[in-house]
C-alpha cells in the first residue's frame, strides 16, 4: 500500500519524533505549551507541564480547534529576532 503523508502529517510526526514542546495556539485565543504525544486524523494528544501544576497532565484538543502550532525553538528564534530587529532600530535612531 503507497501511502502519501500530508504536510500536516509530516509536521506533527517530526514534532512527536523531536520531543520539543510547542505551542498550540487556538481558535479561542487560548496559547497552551505542551509536547505532541500522539496525532490522528481529527485529534492532538498532547503532555502539558506548567510550572503551577505538580503533576502533568493530558490533554485531548480537536484539530478543528487549532489556530497554529509553533515549535518551541522557533519560537524562541522569532522572540529574539524580533528583540535583535528592535535594538538594531533604537540603535541607529
Amino acid at each position: 500500500m503507497n501511502e502519501v503523508m500530508t504536510a500536516e502529517e509530516e509536521f506533527f510526526a517530526a514534532l512527536i519524533k523531536s520531543n520539543r514542546e510547542a505551542e498550540i495556539f487556538l481558535l479561542s485565543g487560548i496559547k497552551l505549551k505542551a509536547r505532541v504525544l500522539r496525532e490522528t486524523e481529527f485529534c492532538i494528544l498532547l503532555q502539558m507541564n506548567a510550572a503551577r501544576v505538580i503533576h502533568e497532565n493530558t490533554s485531548l484538543v480537536y484539530k478543528s480547534a487549532i489556530a497554529s502550532v509553533v515549535p518551541s525553538a522557533l519560537g524562541e528564534q522569532a522572540r529574539r529576532g524580533s528583540k535583535v530587529m528592535r535594538e538594531t532600530e533604537e540603535n541607529t535612531a
